[in-house]
């Protein structure tokens, strides 16, 4: 999408979703449609955001490989604070580097 348009972008908020879902909510806001997947600002818009999105986009990414594994509801992600999405991120970065330790074999002192 950056690269589409020659205005600076804000993410306004995420959510999982499938073509469907999008045909959907193309439908729900062609009032507002400006041309391709562009919309014009709307009171609307910003409520269906503010009530069923994610608005940080780092956070949004975090969560949303638990969401599409189905170990995380998209309402339970809704809920979530930012310290507890922070605490699945410093996790995965510690499994991670466990992971790369595994395989290493540190030399002795000798």
């Amino acid at each position: 999408m950056k690269s589409s348009s020659p205005d600076r972008l804000k993410f306004l908020g995420g959510m999982p979703g499938d073509r469907e879902i999008e045909r959907e909510l193309h439908k729900k806001f062609q009032s507002y449609h400006s041309h391709g997947e562009w919309y014009f600002e709307s009171q609307e818009i910003y409520d269906f955001l503010d009530g069923n999105c994610i608005k940080d986009m780092n956070a949004f990414e975090v969560i949303l490989p638990d969401i599409e594994s189905g170990h995380l509801s998209w309402e339970e992600a809704l809920l979530m604070t930012n310290d507890e999405i922070e605490e699945i991120q410093k996790a995965r970065i510690s499994d991670a580097f466990k992971g790369l330790w595994k395989g290493v074999k540190v030399p002795e002192n000798t």
